[in-house]
């Protein structure tokens, strides 16, 4: 059995790999920029070797077919997107590689047959908080994208609603709140924060936390992975996507814990919240995927911080 993870060297691509390969896959990582320095970090010398590394662009669907069929691959986990403030900052480029480059992963699976596609949704579908008047935002909920990157995810889930109706493409896709955790990078508002909240104070920094006056659904990279191994696991889902949920705590809370793990940090909490909604209804992954988060806010935190020392040579916490 093998999978062919697009983005497969990325920050969440490689986590979702490591959890893979704990069931047996055989691995294929498909990045159009493969480095393998988050794989360097995480994975044991067994687990590289067990992974193949290649270079294709999910917006060349020719290219796709082709290392798809090369591999015999089965499965598919598409994680290869543009982040929210580089979507907006090129939205040609965005639209080619978030819609062109999903789609094509729905035509690959079409055209193939393989059996399981999963993707990576967001909770950014939901657009404003203001919208939903209920404590948690269904399952169901009409989506309202608020910028480019949230409105091409709607897209996504409206063709993945299409191609499995229209050609029985079994597709299932993961709801991913704010992700955090060791090896992060970017400039959008989750990477922000474990930047300015986990990183600096980690190594003697002063931090500059967005959404200081906010609450946040922390998920936990591992927690997002382990979402989506039991997604590839399961055969068909009543629902074809997930809303995700990982602990929910203001962002004030979150400061006064890293001050407990470093006395003294200099954190300021910036003016402001998130957009978004920060809680959602997840019975229907509970009940259909079996999953439920395993990381508090905390114990993601110290982990973060933690990581991040041990990779630079010093003491833990």
């Amino acid at each position: 059995m093998t999978c062919l993870v697009t983005g497969g060297t990325g920050f969440i691509g490689s986590y979702i790999i490591k959890e893979l390969l704990k069931d047996g896959e055989q691995i294929v990582a498909y990045d159009s920029f493969p480095g393998t320095e988050i794989h360097d970090r995480i994975f044991s010398k067994e687990e590289k070797e067990k992974v193949k590394v290649t270079i294709g662009d999910v917006t060349d669907l020719a290219q796709l077919i082709r290392t798809v069929k090369e591999n015999k691959v089965n499965k598919l986990v598409h994680m290869a997107y543009m982040l929210t403030n580089d979507t907006a900052a090129n939205p040609p480029r965005g639209i080619r590689v978030n819609i062109e480059g999903t789609n094509n992963v729905f035509e690959t699976a079409r055209i193939l047959g393989l059996e399981k596609v999963v993707w990576a949704s967001s909770v950014s579908v939901y657009g404003s908080a203001d919208k939903y008047k209920e404590k948690l935002v269904p399952n169901d909920a009409p989506q309202y994208g608020a910028n480019l990157y949230g409105a091409c995810k709607v897209f996504n889930e409206r063709m993945a609603e299409h191609y499995y109706s229209a050609f029985g493409v079994n597709s299932i896709a993961i709801r991913f709140a704010w992700i955090y955790g060791p090896g992060q990078r970017g400039t959008g508002g989750a990477a922000n924060i474990t930047r300015e909240l986990m990183e600096n104070p980690a190594f003697g920094k002063p931090g500059r936390v967005p959404y200081g006056e906010g609450v946040v659904n922390w998920l936990y990279v591992e927690d997002a992975a382990r979402a989506t191994a039991l997604a590839c696991k399961v055969s068909r889902t009543e629902s074809r996507a997930f809303n995700t949920s990982g602990d929910i705590r203001s962002m004030k809370e979150a400061a006064q814990y890293v001050a407990t793990l470093v006395p003294g940090a200099a954190l300021t909490l910036l003016p402001g919240k998130p957009v978004q909604p920060s809680s959602f209804d997840v019975s229907k992954i509970e009940k259909e995927l079996g999953f439920r988060p395993q990381w508090t806010m905390e114990r993601g935190i110290k982990h973060t911080m933690n990581t991040l020392r041990q990779w630079r040579g010093m003491p833990p916490m």
